[in-house]
């Protein structure tokens, strides 16, 4: 007998998925802003047009618990890409060609409108939140990732994203903050006790942290989708407020289980 849900591998049930959003309401009703962490969309079979559904799915389970102004501010995951890790398109300064560059526009007019043109162009934007004096700096980490195909390692910098990053932060006045929201953290993965390896290639993750060394007072956070991966600073924000982050994989009809378990976290900044 073949299920097709809840077991390794597969999504979850559609109603685990709702459950998870109302548990997450329930502990937070009143949230700023929710932020998506990446891969909406389950693994490997999916196509383009199976997974803009989804996406619509679950922010239509969002806007559900949440309504519909709850501010979304989401990044792509590698499985968000069709196929996962796949980006045709990638170039060295620009938005990104071809089926990849289309499938990117489609999300951004389809899913998430509300979101600068900057992530229809290349995957990654800056915005606003509803808190004074506070940003985020959302960056498409795929084309860093050693898993990217095709490998973009011979791109100095893919998109002419990590400039982009230095300018934002350079540009950030006295006394703001951001928040720089990913999906791969340039860290090391651990698959599994036998198998541990680098999530980007090593010239982007030395440029990454170059680049928050020299901006250290200003990133505040750092999250990351696919490890759930949450680095805070010692520096505090000058508000407190709350806001939901939605971690690894809520995709439809609800978040698969093909690695581990996922989860949400409230987020809470203190003065």
């Amino acid at each position: 007998m073949k299920f097709e849900y809840s077991r390794l591998g597969c999504d979850s049930s559609p109603i685990l998925l709702h459950n998870y959003m109302k548990n997450a309401y329930l502990t937070s009703p009143n949230p700023e802003f929710i932020l998506l962490g990446g891969d909406l969309v389950r693994h490997k079979e999916t196509d383009e047009k199976e997974g803009l559904k989804r996406m619509k799915e679950v922010m239509k389970t969002i806007h559900k618990y949440w309504g519909e102004d709850i501010v979304v501010l989401p990044v792509m995951g590698n499985d968000d890409f069709i196929p996962a890790y796949h980006i045709e398109g990638v170039v060295a300064d620009g938005c990104i060609e071809g089926a990849g560059g289309d499938h990117l526009k489609a999300v951004w007019k389809e899913v998430f409108p509300h979101l600068p043109s900057s992530f229809g162009c290349a995957g990654f934007y800056s915005t606003p939140t509803p808190i004074a004096n506070l940003s985020i700096l959302a960056i498409n980490t795929i084309p860093f990732s050693t898993m990217h195909s095709p490998p973009s390692f011979e791109l100095s910098d893919p998109s002419s994203q990590l400039s982009w990053l230095d300018s934002q932060l350079t540009s950030i006045p006295t006394g703001h903050r951001v928040i720089i929201l990913g999906h791969i953290s340039p860290s090391l993965r651990f698959w599994n006790v036998d198998r541990v390896e680098t999530s980007w290639f090593t010239k982007y993750s030395r440029q990454y942290y170059s680049i928050l060394k020299k901006h250290s007072w200003k990133a505040t956070a750092q999250i990351f989708g696919f490890e759930r991966w949450l680095f805070f600073s010692s520096y505090l924000f000058v508000c407190l407020f709350q806001g939901i982050f939605i971690g690894l994989s809520t995709g439809s009809p609800a978040p698969h289980l093909h690695y581990s378990s996922w989860g949400w976290w409230s987020i809470f900044y203190e003065c």
